[in-house]
């Protein structure tokens, strides 16, 4: 028996022996290549040592086989083809509270995991997910093949206090994302892992932005406005969206790649 048989690497699972037969030494083969567990004991006390736990480093599908054997030379092997399954691991979670959540990725995600069909766990209770598309001032619904990209916010509801796992492109070689944003109000993300303050977060467009206010998805509702040259020491937090007024049309260039 083993639990759990599927997760994200790294991948903990603890194994239980079920024989029967008054087992003495057992013989773990994990499936990924790690050393099998070889032990050998007599009488009491050993119970823990029948009932391993190995983490499993790398994605993939494994399979596990077990040997157990008593003091009268008696053993018999079970195997279990594709017991455990390990999925890759994120890089991080967007942090989701019970109610509407506005939310934008740090940095770029990695290909193939960079859509709304990240979303596709998050229980919205029938809500659409939102981007405000401010060229055109309407709200666009997100589907499953809707671009995630850093820089640009979302509305996303979630039932419960919840989190969507996001994977980064490790390109090592990336070009930092940039935006153009439009005289109003335009909802933007926030870039990096660190807070930093909103006049250094805004730095590229100091000439042209005005106002900017996030949202306080643990009270359902909006924080105090930051207002440039008055409060702009307050600091933007990752993960978070914000809506940011523009007096003028200028590029917003990410705090990181």
């Amino acid at each position: 028996k083993a639990e759990p048989t599927s997760g994200n690497a790294p991948l903990t699972v603890q194994f239980t022996d079920k024989s029967t037969g008054g087992a003495t030494m057992w013989k773990w083969d994990f499936g990924d290549g790690a050393m099998p567990m070889d032990v050998a004991c007599s009488g009491g006390g050993c119970d823990n040592i029948a009932n391993p736990v190995h983490t499993y480093l790398d994605p993939g599908t494994y399979t596990v086989t077990l040997t157990a054997s008593n003091q009268d030379g008696c053993s018999d092997t079970e195997t279990k083809k594709n017991y455990i399954t390990v999925g890759a691991g994120s890089d991080g979670d967007i942090p989701l509270s019970a109610g509407w959540n506005f939310v934008s990725v740090p940095r770029k995600l990695e290909p193939g995991k960079d859509t709304g069909a990240i979303l596709s766990n998050i229980d919205v209770k029938g809500h659409s997910v939102f981007q405000y598309d401010e060229s055109k001032h309407v709200w666009n619904i997100m589907n499953s093949a809707s671009p995630i990209r850093p820089l640009e916010a979302f509305w996303i509801y979630s039932a419960k206090a919840d989190a969507i796992p996001v994977t980064f492109d490790k390109n090592p070689v990336q070009t930092p994302p940039t935006r153009t944003l439009k005289k109003g109000w335009n909802g933007i993300g926030f870039t990096g892992l660190t807070p930093i303050e909103a006049k250094y977060t805004l730095l590229s467009v100091q000439n042209q932005w005005v106002n900017c206010i996030g949202y306080n998805a643990g009270a359902q509702r909006y924080h105090d406005m930051i207002i440039k040259g008055s409060n702009d020491q307050t600091l933007l937090e990752p993960y978070m969206g914000y809506w940011l007024y523009m007096n003028a049309e200028g590029i917003l260039a990410a705090n990181a790649a």
